[in-house]
């Protein structure tokens, strides 16, 4: 492996695993869940960490308008009209087709769709989600090479899973 895809692996992973030590960090209660705070507390904290940790390490990459944000939950660019480097949509839903939809037909390094769940049965709806989000990406005939990463994420009151999807 050459010195630069290893730098894009290491970035790549550096996303990723900053995403997932921040779920892992976040307490989220089941009272958020019944006060329908969940989705904001979440995206918030991404809001937060991209920016406390310089993009997660990439050292790159602002927050947008909101008129800029294309709907899409979190949007970062290199600068305010720049390429779109993360796209995050964060969902309780356990099929949200129009957040997929959104993140599929965006230019983006990274897609992020996280799934927030207190339900007892969330991990068996998360592989359900994700058959059906393979499903579609299939498809669409997409790859990595079309379509970049595409990571999905469980997070529930207690616990953190993620599959690579793309």
């Amino acid at each position: 492996m050459s010195k630069a895809s290893k730098a894009k692996v290491e970035a790549e992973n550096k996303v990723v695993m900053g995403i997932k030590s921040l779920l892992e960090k976040l307490d989220i209660k089941d009272e958020d869940f019944r006060k329908g705070r969940v989705h904001s507390i979440v995206v918030n904290a991404i809001e937060d960490e991209w920016e406390r940790t310089n993009g997660f390490g990439e050292g790159r990459g602002k927050g947008v308008p909101k008129r800029l944000k294309l709907g899409i939950d979190v949007l970062k660019r290199t600068f305010t009209y720049g390429p779109i480097i993360l796209a995050v949509e964060v969902d309780r839903g356990r099929r949200p087709y129009e957040s997929w939809a959104k993140l599929m037909d965006v230019r983006s390094k990274y897609r992020i769709w996280i799934h927030v769940s207190n339900r007892v049965e969330a991990k068996t709806d998360f592989e359900e989600s994700l058959k059906e989000l393979k499903r579609i990406l299939s498809d669409r005939e997409e790859s990595k090479e079309t379509m970049g990463n595409f990571v999905a994420f469980l997070k529930t009151p207690n616990f953190v899973h993620f599959e690579t999807l793309l």
